[in-house]
């Protein structure tokens, strides 16, 4: 910057830009434009106001003479926009910030020198002004989060409001009995010299609550390998006694797998009763105790016959695309299995084109090892809080009762510890083979022949287990009993015609089909469900449309015809196409550039073909042709491009190509498209 004060008086627009800092009341503006919400449903600020406080920021506060003109100065507020309308993942560069920039406006930067180095000049304090001023502005004022509701949006919170209900959850998990403050120091060492260090805590908003999740950020790698090796253990535990974790399911891919499995058996003209009940604060909820004396009957099992488990490092290739991936992988055995046994015990791991080395590096994880860890792990966790929930330095606090949600072990132990109470209380519903109960983490669903069983299990269910300290969340359950809703009001029931939603999936309580659920992308807008990096928008379009293609076209029980009827394949193909044409419409948006026609189609071509490659793999599982497919892709794509204005000319083109595909495809096909009901009318 010496060449800047060199050749221009710089230093009198900074004195004007403090100036006007001074003048200028932060405070007032921000009542005016980004008032505290009083409701407590809808308690953070919309993007727009945000957006209206740091416009009067920049066109009050920042000399224009900064910027030399007031075209600069434009182009600055439509990056601020994009800035605060961004997604969590979204990615900006420095050269976003300088796209349109008329370097030559700038009057205080020399014109003797050259053009690269007045670009430079102008984007060090373009980044300056962006880091420095308006990000120190926004995490003085607001707290930026993202949701469990909102899909990749963030949402701003006033510094204020956010603390008030930091306050009201920590004082709700303090009564409860999870937390309690430690003020002892001496206590405090202890706790830090028998734990995992201290975690960090924090909230994640929900609907209607803050979601306590700790983070590990002060731990040391040499704890975070300990904890690896005891996940590894337990993983192997379970792998060889699936009936640790009761009827739980490891992951939403195994769930769905099992539903197929149940739908192949079951009776056609069977008419089903459905129950899906959550636990309420699964992970806050267990004893702490109780989870140990589980745990002991975990390290029986492990070490029955021998007095350590194996654990071995391995190099994992995988190969995605032209790119070669390297991760470290951890794979556990019995002391008197080989490596080549070892491997054979853990190929779902290892699925596709992947290359495996031995490290040889090998583990030993004895008895006392393992329970010494985890009693560690579960009674003596600290964690403090960040001054953003606070306001000031708090003392830490420590869990006297369930386990931390958001860590490594979180997960696998909710599992075990409710898979024992499934072995001790639920195991009398699966005697009947008509009957399918599963679990994931906490969410349970009972589908049965038998209304009495139904109703026995969702009475039991509500009055829950004492033992175990279970409850479940009556506003997250669902029945089709109706005789239920009049026994226990609070839970939700549902018509026989309607759909119940289970792991991102909604189930025809009818016919037993599984449709895909995006009903949660209700009121949301599209930029908030994808990741955008603005300065590759147009080169990526492609890629980023396919993958999104390829996320759900991958689980493969949606278009399995064996487990669904053919009506409902159609739809999750033709819903699958509809939902990849309102993305390819926001990267079109978001590209800034015009793009053709040919360009466009070519896309949807290749949408078209990807799809079918994926579902030509299930074999003989589905019976649509590669032309049915692509005439499903053309009729959703027609669809979303007829509502826009600048591309009817695409769509007539869309809607020329498929109707040369009309005659080979199925009438019952064209037909049932037409039937479909319109669940994107929020999505926009």
């Amino acid at each position: 910057m010496d060449v800047v004060l060199k050749n221009k008086n710089i230093d009198k627009i900074f004195e004007k830009f403090l100036k006007n800092h001074k003048k200028f009341d932060y405070d007032k503006c921000l009542r005016r434009n980004c008032p505290v919400p009083k409701s407590t449903s809808h308690s953070f600020n919309e993007r727009s106001q945000v957006l209206n406080f740091l416009r009067l920021i920049l066109y009050q506060v920042v000399p224009r003479e900064l910027f030399g003109s007031g075209k600069n100065q434009r182009i600055m507020y439509h990056n601020l926009k994009k800035l605060v309308f961004a997604g969590k993942f979204d990615k900006f560069c420095l050269g976003q910030f300088m796209m349109k920039i008329r370097v030559k406006d700038c009057e205080w930067i020399g014109k003797d020198d050259g053009i690269s180095l007045r670009e430079k000049i102008v984007s060090k304090m373009l980044l300056w002004l962006v880091t420095d001023y308006f990000m120190i502005i926004l995490k003085s004022y607001f707290y930026v989060t993202d949701t469990s509701f909102g899909c990749h949006q963030l949402f701003y919170y006033r510094q204020s409001k956010w603390r008030k209900l930091c306050k009201v959850k920590i004082d709700e998990l303090i009564e409860s009995g999870v937390f309690r403050r430690i003020e002892n120091k001496d206590l405090i060492e202890k706790l830090k010299n028998e734990g995992y260090g201290v975690g960090n805590l924090r909230f994640t908003p929900k609907v209607s609550n803050l979601r306590p999740l700790v983070s590990q950020t002060k731990q040391k790698e040499s704890d975070l390998e300990k904890l690896r090796y005891v996940l590894c253990t337990l993983k192997y535990a379970i792998r060889k006694n699936p009936s640790l974790i009761g009827f739980g399911s490891q992951s939403v891919r195994t769930a769905r797998q099992k539903w197929g499995q149940f739908k192949k058996s079951a009776a056609g003209n069977s008419k089903y009763y459905f129950v899906r009940v959550d636990v309420k604060d699964c992970f806050h909820s267990m004893i702490q105790k109780k989870l140990l004396e589980i745990l002991e009957k975990v390290y029986d099992y492990l070490f029955r016959s021998n007095s350590y488990v194996r654990i071995a490092e391995v190099d994992h290739f995988r190969r995605l695309r032209t790119s070669v991936f390297r991760h470290r992988v951890l794979i556990a055995g019995d002391a008197r299995d080989s490596f080549e046994e070892m491997l054979d015990g853990n190929q779902a791991a290892f699925v596709g084109e992947n290359v495996v080395l031995d490290s040889g590096k090998r583990f030993i994880m004895t008895k006392p090892c393992m329970r010494s860890r985890l009693k560690r792990y579960i009674c003596s966790l600290l964690c403090t809080l960040p001054a953003s929930a606070c306001g000031n330095e708090q003392p830490p606090f420590h869990q006297i009762q369930g386990i931390v949600q958001g860590q490594m072990l979180s997960s696998i132990l909710c599992n075990i510890y409710y898979g024992a109470m499934d072995n001790q209380h639920l195991s009398k519903y699966t005697k009947n083979s008509g009957n399918f109960l599963i679990r994931l983490i906490d969410d349970y669903l009972f589908v049965s022949p038998n209304i009495d069983e139904a109703n026995q299990f969702l009475a039991q269910m509500v009055a829950g287990f004492d033992d175990f300290n279970s409850q479940i969340n009556s506003s997250k359950c669902c029945t089709n009993l109706r005789e239920s809703g009049d026994v226990f009001p609070e839970i939700q029931t549902i018509r026989d015609d309607t759909r119940m939603p289970w792991l991102g999936s909604q189930i025809d309580v009818t016919s037993l089909d599984i449709f895909i659920d995006y009903s949660r992308y209700g009121n949301i807008e599209t930029d908030s469900t994808i990741a955008r990096q603005f300065w590759k928008s147009s080169m990526f379009m492609k890629e980023k449309v396919l993958n999104s293609l390829k996320s759900k076209s991958s689980e493969s029980i949606y278009f399995d015809e064996s487990c669904n009827s053919i009506k409902c394949v159609t739809q999750n193909v033709y819903e699958l196409f509809l939902i990849a044409a309102f993305r390819l419409v926001c990267y079109i948006r978001f590209s800034g550039r015009k793009k053709g026609a040919d360009y466009i189609f070519d896309i949807i071509r290749t949408c078209s073909d990807s799809v079918f490659k994926i579902l030509r793999r299930l074999k003989k599982k589905t019976s649509l042709t590669k032309f049915e497919v692509r005439y499903l892709s053309l009729r959703a794509f027609e669809r979303k491009f007829m509502t826009l204005l600048t591309w009817r000319q695409l769509g007539r083109k869309l809607r020329f190509r498929r109707l040369k595909l009309l005659e080979k495809t199925r009438k019952t096909i064209v037909d049932t498209i037409d039937t479909f009901p319109k669940d994107f009318s929020n999505f926009y």
